[in-house]
């Protein structure tokens, strides 16, 4: 019997720590400025899973994607996946090319990076 509420203590505190991890990074902005080629990344990750990625250059929008995040299974990182555009949105200056994006939680989600940048979160 006492072996049984262990276990069940075990799992009720891992499954609030999992959820303790989800809340950490929703609803963050994430952004880096990069001064020096006026560089600006903006990530809007939503509580519904959705999220807006975008990079601008010197106060102009250069790019932009929207789409759906999830956490990956190790929970490390999280995913975004760009919705599918429509064949001619591709021709468009806004257009992202790279339309999954992975970054890597750290810091207790206060940062994301990926191979290029390391967002903090604002």
């Amino acid at each position: 019997m006492r072996l049984l509420i262990f276990y069940l203590l075990i799992v009720l505190c891992l499954s609030s720590c999992n959820a303790q991890t989800n809340n950490f990074i929703l609803r963050e902005k994430y952004t880096l400025h990069k001064s020096k080629k006026s560089l600006n990344y903006n990530l809007y990750i939503n509580k519904d899973s959705t999220f807006i990625y975008t990079i601008g250059f010197g106060g102009s929008l250069v790019t932009e994607c929207k789409g759906k995040w999830k956490l990956n299974n190790t929970r490390d990182s999280v995913v975004l996946k760009c919705y599918s555009e429509k064949p001619l949105a591709s021709l468009n200056f806004t257009y992202m090319e790279n339309r999954i994006n992975i970054f890597k939680i750290s810091k207790k989600g206060k940062t994301l990076s990926n191979e290029r940048i390391v967002l903090k979160y604002k």
